[in-house]
């Protein structure tokens, strides 16, 4: 009766480790979940904040005139694009008018397929994406050009990575019509002239 005894405790004592061991990593899943989407959620917010600051610097200068602004960095999961009023293929959330939108880049190439920097193609995919999961805003100009840019090595033919800084020798720049948000601070130009907003990305 004794080992009996023995091997119903070792049995029982196997079953609650084991119950106790799945509680445990659902209840870590749950926690890396919620801290996932508390990331995720901020990011957006701080997105759509960046969006606002950028749409109230812009409207704050006058034709003819140019600033700068600073928008918070987004760890390179977001991008800046542009349409024009008369422009077709741009996203649903611009309506009738110019926009800018700031986008999330999560399931996306850019940055890493060099056909991105070719604006027909380009204009296309960056719709998509922003109409998904993006902020837009109108603003009240006929053309909004914005101006970042890809690293190529000029010694090599790696595909393009992402330009966060100006490049230096055996690098060329490819103009696209997309700016990346860095980790840290992104610093943008803003300039108003002839009814075209440009914003180039000044780092």
């Amino acid at each position: 009766m004794r080992k009996i005894n023995e091997r119903g405790e070792i049995s029982t004592n196997t079953v609650i480790t084991t119950v106790i061991a799945i509680i445990g990593i659902v209840l870590l899943g749950y926690a890396v979940s919620k801290i996932y989407d508390n990331f995720a959620n901020q990011e957006s917010k701080n997105a759509q904040s960046g969006l606002n600051n950028l749409i109230l610097k812009i409207n704050s200068i006058n034709a003819g005139d140019s600033t700068t602004a600073t928008l918070t960095g987004l760890n390179g999961n977001w991008f800046m694009a542009g349409w024009n009023r008369d422009e077709s293929g741009r996203p649903e959330k611009c309506f009738s008018g110019s926009c800018i939108c700031i986008c999330s880049k999560a399931g996306t190439t850019i940055g890493i397929d060099e056909s991105i920097g070719k604006n027909n193609l380009n204009k296309v995919f960056l719709a998509s994406s922003c109409q998904k999961t993006g902020f837009c805003s109108v603003v009240e100009i006929n053309e909004v050009s914005i101006i970042g840019g890809l690293v190529r090595s000029t010694t090599a033919s790696p595909a393009p990575t992402v330009a966060l800084s100006l490049p230096t020798g055996g690098q060329s720049v490819i103009p696209v019509s997309y700016i990346i948000f860095p980790a840290n601070l992104l610093i943008l130009k803003i300039e108003k002239k002839d009814n075209v907003l440009k914003i180039t990305n000044q780092q």
